[in-house]
């Protein structure tokens, strides 16, 4: 903290105490005065309510201060970082932009797309006209949005304001059950806005579905297939075989603890498999007091972690179950069958479509039921070898496909 700043809070929290101590000395002088004195302590309760006032007026003004010195570091930070980077940009590139602590999209992000700008959630109009001035100076070409944080509508508007000609695109990873958010629900509309205002130039969407019901609804939309780069997984073949696979142990995670990501089915089924023991992200108390109800060894905690720490976590499995209610493209069963462990999925994307036999493996159809997901867990071991050989030969054919929907994105051809 700069020391001018560190030397006011510190004197009005002096202050706020004098002021605390001096209240408790008038209240004991309180205790001690009868109602006969009943002037002076009418003005003694008078003094304490001025005082109480005082604190309450320095406690406001310390927090004024406070937000403004922490967002004007936040916002210096943000623009330092992002200025370190474009800088690396070669001129007339495409850049996606991503939010940072958005795990899943922030991966898909850079498995897909060369030049990347990770960018938070800004609320000043001085950062945003700073950032925007960084990409036209870079002459960037074309920007995608890759999700859509607080701050990318004015970003837009004020890229398009200095350069007509830039292409501004988004990236959606959502679905229509996300409209059930808030914050997705007015992303959603700002997105709508830009395309009203004519600033949209393409709109691509992680899920298919997704894509043809834009397209059919007039939006100038596209399917990009996500596909993993295992380069970006960070587990090396030699780290890998230091990595012991525990026979007995199950993995299940996702990137929250909604109720759409059915943690407790999956807890439930493990019980229905045998004798076998979770590691669950996040893993909250009540996942583990429902595990201890129903005897099952459970281990895990409600933070997230890295991408590689999680690839190891994924290695380290016999099985992993991502067997949720809704999902847009989820990157984490293809990290997970990248690292050669089968992951179960629920029959909520468009994986495998091309191969049914490694769909029957993988896709269960009834994700609110733990028998059924069981007993495809119980075949997916068993069928271990023959699963990520089709997966192998799936990866293969998707990478080519993902790269060309890509492609097609950026230049705005339909195929």
């Amino acid at each position: 903290m700069d020391q001018k700043y560190k030397v006011l809070l510190e004197e009005k929290e002096l202050e706020i105490y004098e002021l605390k101590r001096k209240i408790s000395e008038y209240e004991s002088r309180l205790n001690t005065l009868s109602e006969d004195h009943g002037t002076k302590l009418s003005n003694e309760r008078e003094l304490i309510k001025l005082m109480e006032t005082k604190i309450f007026s320095l406690y406001r003004k310390l927090r004024t201060w406070k937000d403004k010195y922490f967002f004007t570091k936040r916002n210096d930070l943000i623009y330092r970082n992002s200025k370190e980077i474009v800088n690396l940009i070669p001129y007339k590139s495409n850049l996606a932009i991503h939010h940072p602590d958005w795990m899943g999209v922030s991966n898909s992000t850079k498995d897909l797309f060369e030049h990347r700008l990770p960018l938070p959630e800004m609320h000043s109009k001085l950062l945003i006209n700073k950032i925007a001035d960084l990409i036209i100076d870079r002459q960037i070409k074309h920007v995608i949005f890759s999700g859509f944080a607080e701050g990318y509508l004015q970003l837009s508007r004020r890229l398009k304001e200095l350069d007509y000609s830039i292409m501004i695109s988004v990236f959606w990873h959502g679905n229509t059950t996300h409209m059930y958010e808030n914050y997705s629900w007015q992303r959603h509309n700002e997105i709508i806005q830009l395309h009203q205002e004519g600033l949209l130039y393409r709109w691509g969407f992680a899920k298919k579905t997704m894509a043809e019901l834009y397209a059919y609804a007039g939006f100038p939309s596209f399917f990009v297939k996500n596909a993993v780069n295992n380069r970006n997984l960070q587990v090396s073949q030699s780290k890998q075989r230091g990595i012991s696979m525990q026979k007995d142990r199950v993995g299940i995670y996702a990137s929250g603890e909604t109720w759409n990501k059915n943690a407790f089915t999956q807890i439930a089924a493990v019980k229905l498999m045998g004798d076998f023991k979770i590691d669950a992200l996040p893993c909250n108390d009540r996942m583990k007091e429902y595990a201890n109800q129903i005897g099952v060894e459970i281990c895990g905690f409600q933070g997230g972690v890295s991408r590689a720490e999680l690839a190891e976590r994924l290695t380290g499995n016999l099985i992993n179950l991502y067997v949720t209610f809704s999902e847009c493209a989820p990157l984490l069963p293809l990290e997970s069958l990248s690292q050669g462990v089968p992951c179960l999925t629920g029959p909520n994307h468009h994986y495998f479509e091309e191969n049914p036999i490694l769909k029957q493996y993988l896709v269960v159809n009834e994700p609110d039921n733990p028998v059924e997901i069981a007993r495809k867990a119980l075949i997916a071991i068993d069928k271990r070898e023959e699963i990520i050989q089709l997966y192998n030969s799936w990866a293969l054919e998707n990478d080519i496909t993902s790269k060309k929907t890509v492609r097609l994105f950026l230049m705005g051809v339909r195929s």
